[in-house]
């Protein structure tokens, strides 16, 4: 009996740090579970050594191996988006166009290059990840920097910041012209100083269709 409540003392611990490290909401519930599985090894199990061992592991393994889960969890190669020299506000990025371009490959990243338009088409589909880091083209070895809060640009000359990202659905209906488009795109914004940051523009869904729709058109021409 006592041999079994020892090893449901380890499984307790064991359990209680697996799920505090796979997810933070947990914690709450697997600390209780932490300590009365540390009780059931204390007084039930034999040896000093094992049972200090058991009880502080997990604690001194909690936090690298929860920034460990967070990464392999999160983790996609970083990918990288040249934008031209002279580049500045919204750029948009569309997924799973056939007609699109492929990845380039820059410096061992893969690479998305960003017309004057703005609007880039790609072939591949959106992977979930928004790993990217930005330079100009001619100074791929100079990252841009990304900026989160609109209040830092009094600091920075130049930034890039993240629009939304989502899905542009067009409800079917006997009104809808048939050239109106799904798609799947990221936005973003190439600030400069002076420049007024607008993260919102209808326009870009326009612009948007045309091009896939132009795009869609080259490959499949009408007849």
């Amino acid at each position: 009996m006592k041999r079994s409540l020892y090893v449901i003392g380890i499984v307790l611990i064991v359990t209680s740090f697996l799920a505090s490290v796979v997810s933070y909401y947990l914690l709450p519930f697997s600390v209780p579970v932490f300590i009365l599985g540390v009780i059931l090894i204390w007084i039930f199990g034999s040896s000093f050594t094992i049972k200090l061992l058991l009880s502080i592991i997990p604690l001194l393994l909690y936090f690298p191996s929860t920034v460990a889960f967070l990464y392999l969890y999160n983790y996609s190669p970083t990918k990288l988006i040249l934008l031209p020299q002279n580049f500045e506000g919204r750029f948009r990025i569309v997924y799973g166009e056939p007609c699109g371009q492929p990845y380039d490959v820059y410096d061992g990243m893969k690479t998305i290059h960003v017309e004057s338009t703005g609007i880039v088409l790609m072939r591949e589909k959106f992977d979930g990840r928004l790993n990217f880091k930005y330079r100009f083209a001619g100074e791929e070895t100079s990252d841009i920097r990304v900026l989160l809060n609109l209040a830092d640009t009094v600091k920075h000359d130049l930034a890039i910041f993240l629009g939304s990202s989502g899905v542009h659905y067009v409800e079917r209906s006997v009104d809808k012209e048939e050239n109106e488009v799904d798609f799947r795109y990221s936005d973003f914004f190439l600030y400069r100083k002076g420049l007024p940051i607008n993260l919102v523009d209808e326009a870009a869904d326009s612009l948007t269709i045309s091009a896939i729709r132009n795009c869609r058109n080259e490959v499949n021409p009408k007849r």
